[in-house]
């Protein structure tokens, strides 16, 4: 209950054996300067909670409920210049 595992890199597995309730995902190096990890995730009887980005919490450790689904993009950052 709560733990976190380390964080992962290179395509590696890691975690523990327990059901997956929360989710943290970021990019490093100059990809991360040009690019946001953006994803979230959908718990049973509760739906797709809203998106996050760069290593925030998918689920703010609220949420005690199988997580049946994650969704991910990788999005261009936007510049001062663009407008919304």
């Amino acid at each position: 209950d709560g733990i976190w595992s380390n964080w992962c890199t290179g395509g590696i597995e890691c975690g523990n054996t327990a059901p997956i309730n929360n989710i943290q995902i970021m990019i490093k190096g100059d990809v991360s300067e040009q690019f946001d990890i953006i994803y979230r995730c959908c718990y049973t009887n509760i739906g797709w909670l809203p998106w996050v980005k760069n290593g925030e919490d998918a689920n703010s450790g609220i949420i005690n409920e199988k997580m049946t689904g994650i969704q991910i993009k990788l999005a261009k950052k936007e510049t001062k210049n663009q407008t919304k």
